[in-house]
């Protein structure tokens, strides 16, 4: 003889918990969100090699020459309106590392000064300035940030971004 068969037990009819998502369910909501996930990280990493690229450009026409020729003009005519070996004061809006060591590459000998827009006028700026005796400043930006300027031309032969500002700073 077999076993009786046990009774299914009776459902509540209006049950007040929500039923449980099927495994299928979980699956396709995480892979969803993976999915988000990944592709902005994809845009993320596309705009910032796009980025890089851009800048890569710039310095690659630059015909194999170790400094720019728009900075290298730019320069030429700085260093023409100083007395030599005078300090310099690099003035620029935002840092950067690659730009502002070809600038002081292509005004070598003359000593220069980087200064960025939050050391303006502070007193470590005006005792730089005193003690080194810095009567000339290169300003770089989109405009130019004034570094005090008694007067200012625009570097004739700059093509590169943003503006370039050359004169002489009062004491």
């Amino acid at each position: 003889m077999s076993p009786p068969i046990a009774p299914k037990p009776a459902r509540a009819a209006h049950s007040t918990a929500a039923p449980a998502p099927t495994p299928l369910i979980q699956r396709a909501v995480a892979n969803s969100l993976a999915a988000v996930f990944l592709i902005s990280l994809a845009f993320g990493g596309i705009r910032a090699a796009v980025n890089q690229l851009r800048g890569s450009l710039h310095f690659y026409q630059s015909h194999n020459r170790p400094i720019p020729v728009e900075v290298e003009r730019a320069a030429a005519y700085v260093q023409s309106q100083i007395p030599p070996a005078s300090p310099v004061l690099l003035v620029v809006s935002k840092p950067d590392a690659w730009a502002d060591g070809l600038w002081s590459r292509a005004l070598y000998p003359n000593p220069i000064f980087l200064v960025y827009k939050q050391d303006l006028d502070t007193p470590d700026h005006h005792e730089l300035r005193r003690k080194y005796r810095v009567r000339f400043a290169v300003s770089i930006g989109d405009p130019p940030l004034d570094p005090g300027f008694r007067w200012q031309k625009p570097a004739p032969g700059w093509t590169g971004a943003g503006q370039v500002a050359f004169g002489e700073v009062k004491p």
